[in-house]
């Protein structure tokens, strides 16, 4: 008789890292492409907010869109930072802020704070 428990400790060990490897492979590849389409939205939400004869709501709703695109960035970057086994920067943040930035998009916007 042979124990071969460490063995196929082992080769359990490498098995999840190979399905980690394409894990990270796959969010590689899905946070390039995301970051092309928000790169899209933030070039047209640009040219649109600087055209003549766009209201001051319509300026606020093309802002808003513009913070929405930075936010998605920010997120693609830890994305990416997933993938390529990155290292993450741990900034401090303000709560209030966000989500009167934010708030907007999911209805009427009103005064929050934490």
């Amino acid at each position: 008789m042979v124990n071969i428990t460490e063995r196929k400790n082992f080769e359990n060990q490498f098995h999840q890292a190979q399905k980690m490897e394409a894990i990270g492979c796959l969010a590689g590849g899905i946070a390039h492409d995301f970051n092309n389409l928000l790169m899209c939205i933030q070039g047209n939400a640009a040219v649109m907010r600087y055209s003549e004869g766009v209201s001051g709501a319509h300026q606020e709703l093309l802002q808003s869109i513009l913070r929405s695109v930075a936010n998605g960035a920010m997120l693609t970057k830890q994305l990416l930072g997933f993938a390529r086994r990155g290292k993450y920067e741990f900034i401090p943040l303000d709560l209030n802020s966000v989500v009167s930035q934010n708030g907007g998009l999911f209805g009427k916007q009103t005064a929050w704070s934490l």
